[in-house]
């Protein structure tokens, strides 16, 4: 049981079976060796173990792993806490016999999510055996994995970029992808099994450099946290300055990619298209090195093999740091390798901020996850699998999340039968040096207290102003189901040669004039409306001439999620180059005009809700 960032080994212990009653109820030591299972824990390198914070854990010891010339933080690098984690339930089976070594599982959050899907592109777990052949330290066969809220392309997690993933998976190993899109990808139109923006990467995952799209918008306020975290000598030992893996191209550290990124010098990342060698060294480091969606060699071995590793993933429809995508795409990848390989996705109103966690939610997720390791511990079976999810609902909302009302489907795609259709009239222009007022309330960390989104109901900021490009639609006639991605389409004339385009989504209820049952308003906001609540949100990287021309059309992804938006409220849509602090604002110079942009969003429902939609304070 693998612990978060910044976390411990105590994380996942408890002296009872509910555990913290959410996200660890009947998923934690005590669950697992009440039920058969013998536990391993450990306190990841570079981080300081300061013993129990829950009443439920118990007094074991505390310790340090952030001591040492090699205790330093690894970032999950498969050279490094990938083979700790190998090495030492290895050392439990052959320090107590009744272990079975061909029974093992491995299950992790966040840090130790991401941990999870690496692990499971290794079917076996040889190196142990491999590496002490005197102690004959057994090879343990991995049949399980149930990662939680976790990233599989750590580069895309931390600074996406909103590019299409690879079309088809089937290019060749060493390559980046050369097939095209179909017209109108990521257009809900195209009702596309194979979708590219649900897998949506940094690069191709047979591409061992991670390359095939530009370096995106860097998720500023997480990865500050991060780093700062990282090396408070009190938390962590700070982060190495060489790891075996990371020496290709040229030897770095998470030191010199921060730096490089944030600046000075910045951006550009590329010129061209070609990347200086420290910008080549992160792009591989956090791909290649980092992330279960480059292991394509492991996951090819597998899918040759008599046996596939079956894996129930957990992610959060309104989790800002590791997004839908960070699992779609995975199980994406898995099912172009073999339809019937056993990987299943579980979406819900989890995560990180800004999630709500609802402990009845995290109870039916943890029983889903229970049922499916206990089917596969055994030994992993192909299987047909589904996609599942649960809505989001507001804390103060009269309905509440029904576990009996989850959706399934065999594609992510799949869990949508229509849409809504939104054209926005007017053009405006967008700059980066032009600040968005309403960028700092949606700021996942900031708010992390104000729970699932942001806005919280009854707690509405009142904004400056529009963002730069603000269009409200008219009031939906009908009850509408949104579910999936989607997208917004923007024709865009650049100025520059790299920019970022950022979007976001609200629903606006009816104000107190018109409140309808059910409805939620803002006390003493000026205006008819009531308090917009942040749905989804989105980003873009435009790369002239590598990856984008100056002029044409993008259609920007959004993270996603399954939100009800009832009859007489609106739909606003945000467009700005600057969603600070969320995410990192470009220091490269650019302006983007903007005509009339289309916002197309999945919905449960069937056939086309289509609406017009206004632009408010346009810049000419």
């Amino acid at each position: 049981m693998l612990h978060g960032f910044g976390n411990t080994k105590h994380e996942w212990e408890s002296t009872t079976n509910q555990g913290d009653g959410a996200d660890k109820y009947h998923w934690n030591s005590h669950w697992f060796a009440e039920h058969g299972y013998y536990v391993l824990t450990y306190t990841a390198r570079g981080f300081n173990d300061g013993g129990p914070d829950r009443p439920d854990q118990p007094p074991t010891p505390s310790f340090t792993s952030a001591v040492g010339a090699r205790a330093q933080i690894h970032l999950k690098s498969r050279e490094t806490e990938i083979k700790d984690t190998q090495w030492l339930a290895a050392l439990m089976a052959y320090s107590f016999p009744a272990i079975d070594p061909s029974r093992v599982a491995v299950t992790g959050g966040s840090y130790g999510g991401g941990e999870s899907w690496t692990q499971a592109s290794q079917a076996q777990w040889t190196f142990p055996h491999e590496a002490d052949p005197k102690h004959d330290l057994p090879v343990l066969d991995l049949q399980v994995a149930v990662p939680k809220y976790p990233w599989t392309d750590l580069a895309y997690s931390l600074a996406p970029n909103g590019h299409p993933g690879p079309w088809p998976y089937s290019q060749s190993n060493q390559q980046p992808a050369t097939g095209q899109p179909p017209a109108g990808y990521c257009d809900v139109d195209q009702s596309l099994d194979n979708d590219p923006c649900y897998s949506s990467s940094q690069g191709h995952p047979n591409n061992n450099l991670g390359e095939g799209n530009p370096v995106g918008v860097v998720k500023a306020s997480y990865v500050n946290v991060f780093f700062t975290y990282g090396h408070d000598l009190a938390n962590g030992g700070g982060f190495q300055a060489e790891d075996a893996c990371d020496t290709q191209p040229p030897p770095a550290s998470p030191d010199a990619w921060y730096t490089r990124v944030f600046g000075p010098p910045g951006e550009p990342y590329d010129t061209a298209g070609v990347e200086d060698p420290l910008v080549a060294q992160l792009r591989h480091g956090l791909t290649e090195c980092r992330a279960s969606y480059y292991q394509d060699e492991g996951w090819q071995a597998q899918a040759d093999g008599p046996r596939r590793v079956a894996v129930f993933s957990i992610q959060g429809w309104t989790d800002d740091l590791f997004t839908p995508v960070e699992s779609f795409r995975q199980f994406k990848y898995l099912k172009s390798l073999n339809p019937k390989w056993p990987v299943e996705v579980a979406l819900a109103d989890i995560g990180h901020p800004r999630a709500k966690n609802n402990p009845d939610t995290w109870r039916y997720l943890n029983q889903q996850a229970w049922q499916w390791m206990q089917s596969h511990i055994h030994r992993s079976h192909d299987q047909q699998t589904t996609v599942s999810s649960q809505e989001t609902v507001c804390a103060n909302a009269q309905d509440q999340n029904d576990p009996n009302r989850t959706l399934t489907a065999k594609t992510p795609e799949d869990l949508s039968h229509g849409k809504i259709s939104i054209t926005y009239t007017g053009s405006g222009t967008t700059s980066s040096a032009q600040p968005d007022p309403n960028g700092p309330v949606d700021d996942p960390v900031a708010n992390a207290a104000a729970g699932q989104i942001i806005p919280r109901p009854g707690n509405c900021p009142v904004s400056a102003g529009p963002a730069p490009y603000t269009g409200i639609s008219q009031p939906l006639q009908s009850e509408r189901t949104y579910v999936g991605f989607g997208s917004v389409t923007v024709p865009y004339t650049l100025t520059g040669t790299t920019a970022q385009l950022d979007a976001r989504v609200w629903d606006i209820p009816p104000g107190p004039a018109a409140n309808q049952a059910g409805s939620t308003d803002c006390q003493n906001r000026p205006t008819p409306d009531g308090c917009p609540l942040l749905i989804t949100r989105g980003t873009y990287r435009l790369d002239f001439p590598a990856y984008d021309a100056l002029t044409g059309e993008i259609r920007i992804p959004f993270f996603g999620n399954q939100y009800t938006f009832r009859p007489g409220h609106k739909i606003r849509l945000d467009l700005t180059q600057q969603d600070t602090p969320y995410l990192r604002v470009s220091d490269a110079p650019s302006t983007i005009k903007i005509e009339a942009p289309t916002l197309n969003l999945p919905t449960r429902n069937s056939g086309t809700s289509t609406l017009d939609g206004m632009g408010v304070g346009l810049v000419p």
